[in-house]
């Protein structure tokens, strides 16, 4: 009997499933083990390029695959407002770009309630003032800006910075009022910027523990910042890392909802230009819930940025 060999373009898909295993594997195996398990998370899609031939080379399916492999890519629409929602915006804006005036104009442009810019660079934002931010940190890429709609009852505090020198990433913690939306109750929000792999994996899980310690699927269990126990909670942030990774599983094990799962290919968050090539395939922005929150998320594109926002619209 003569053996037939596996299909080539097979193989894509089966280093896919290997390296998603990996990531499973090591994820909880210490420092080195949650930096590698990242990588290996990371890697489950990016393989999957390999998948690209098929589009580029000869034959009828060359146009139709390279017009699926653009449409996947775009980013996803905004939606109108619905009656009674609160629209937040979550945006890791890349500090070292220029183009300062255009990505003011674009976050505006959003027409949200709250935004969260980290690696922020902006310094207005038209209809919206500030809230809180950090306090001239020692490294611009740990710089975090919160702002709100005018008119709106917004109270802010960032935790500095969690860590050392360039694992010493601040959290920003926002108590919102929700007096003109159909939900009355105050919204905790809570945006994230988890050290990055390899270098500040350890300090990963420590950076987290101020929030593990009080969420729940229910909401916070304790006060955070000027939020309180049984308030609504809704955590956005880069977590440097994709889905399954640690960061992530320690967020979902407190019984906090995901809301951004796996996104199609392409059709993730990061690189999306802005000195990296447009190739989102990783999601490594991420959108949690906690209490009896209504969720509808969406991404968009910014000027001279690697990140697609956060668009998080609450009924």
């Amino acid at each position: 009997m003569v053996s037939r060999p596996l299909p080539w373009f097979l193989f894509p898909a089966l280093l896919s499933l290997l390296a998603l295993g990996t990531g499973h594997v090591l994820a909880g195996a210490g420092a080195w083990g949650i930096a590698l398990s990242s990588v290996s998370f990371a890697a489950s899609r990016w393989v999957l390029l390999f998948w690209l031939p098929l589009a580029a080379g000869p034959g009828p399916w060359r146009l139709p695959g390279l017009a699926a492999l653009v449409v996947i890519g775009l980013p996803f629409p905004v939606n109108r407002f619905q009656p009674g929602q609160l629209r937040v915006v979550h945006a890791n804006v890349q500090v070292y770009s220029d183009g300062r005036g255009a990505l003011e104009g674009a976050l505006s442009a959003l027409d949200a309630d709250v935004v969260v810019t980290q690696e922020s660079r902006e310094r207005s934002i038209d209809g919206m003032y500030l809230v809180a931010s950090t306090r001239d940190p020692t490294f611009s890429a740990h710089r975090v800006q919160a702002w709100c709609r005018l008119g709106s009852d917004c109270r802010g505090q960032v935790f500095q910075p969690l860590g050392k020198a360039l694992c010493g990433f601040p959290i920003l913690v926002m108590r919102v009022s929700r007096e003109s939306s159909a939900n009355e109750a105050d919204l905790c929000v809570v945006d994230l910027h988890v050290p990055p792999v390899p270098y500040c994996a350890s300090a990963q899980l420590p950076y987290l523990e101020p929030l593990l310690s009080v969420a729940s699927g229910n909401g916070l269990l304790g006060d955070l910042g000027p939020c309180g126990a049984g308030m609504s909670l809704l955590v956005l942030g880069d977590l440097n890392a994709s889905q399954g990774s640690a960061p992530y599983s320690r967020l979902t094990h407190t019984g906090l909802k995901a809301s951004l799962r796996w996104p199609r290919f392409l059709g993730g968050g990061w690189p999306d230009g802005g000195g990296w090539p447009l190739m989102p395939v990783l999601q490594l922005d991420h959108v949690f819930s906690g209490g009896s929150l209504s969720i509808k998320v969406h991404q968009r594109s910014l000027p001279s940025t690697d990140h697609r926002a956060l668009v998080a619209d609450l009924g």
